[in-house]
């Protein structure tokens, strides 16, 4: 089987992203080309401030490129308007950031059951289905808790939870694990790569934990700005 027999997902091609400091132009993302498939497990890895997050956030919308395109399914993303784009972002993507967002007011379920109340869904409907994915994950007994009394580990875990309510298409990692211990990251790492073996989801992770790239069936190796190495070990 040949890899473009898969579906493609995400297509990008010559992406750079210039950042103005004053009158200087800072080049964060360089001519980087990109495709993600449907099942990859794809890690991108490279040293602090190599442009891996800036690179995600084109991917996912949130920061139009200086030049080049990022196709989603095929569709230009940049070509919608705000709200439109926002919308398709939220439907299409879950995204677990290295450091999680809560509305405090709200315990973890609520705040779990939120992105589906957002897109329209009823309350009844939108807790009952991140009841279900909290107990797919194994952590049910943080349901009523207060998010800002949880550990690092548990709230990310409760973040990934959140991520995965809408079954996006795919799921995106930036930085997961940066601000948890090793055994905390370790299983939130473990819950990624089931998640991809297990439920066959697309999964984009960026780290700068060399542990961790082994993990993808796709590794990217960025520095300054640039993809200096890619291996797919798809077909091995």
């Amino acid at each position: 089987m040949a890899e473009k027999s898969r579906k493609k997902i995400i297509s990008a091609k010559g992406l750079v992203k210039f950042f103005y400091v004053g009158q200087k132009a800072i080049e964060a993302v360089r001519g980087v080309d990109l495709e993600v498939f449907e099942g990859d497990l794809m890690v991108i890895f490279g040293p602090s401030g190599c442009g891996k997050s800036t690179l995600l956030n084109i991917l996912t919308g949130l920061e139009r490129p200086s030049q080049g395109f990022c196709k989603i399914n095929g569709k230009d993303i940049y070509s919608f308007e705000q709200d439109a784009q926002g919308k398709f972002r939220g439907q299409f993507f879950g995204i677990i950031h290295q450091r999680s967002y809560w509305v405090q007011s709200l315990n973890v379920l609520q705040n779990v059951a939120l992105p589906l109340i957002v897109n329209g869904l009823s309350e009844k409907v939108s807790v009952e289905r991140a009841r279900e994915i909290l107990e797919i994950l194994k952590i049910s007994g943080l349901s009523y808790q207060s998010p800002g009394h949880l550990s690092g580990g548990e709230q990310q875990k409760a973040s990934c939870a959140r991520a995965l309510v809408t079954d996006p298409e795919i799921l995106i990692a930036d930085e997961p694990t940066g601000n948890l211990d090793t055994t905390s990251a370790d299983a939130l790492v473990g819950i990624i790569e089931s998640l991809n073996r297990g439920w066959g989801k697309t999964v984009v992770m960026v780290t700068h934990n060399p542990s961790y790239r082994e993990i993808g069936n796709r590794q990217v190796f960025m520095r300054d700005g640039r993809i200096v190495k890619e291996e797919d070990q798809s077909w091995i």
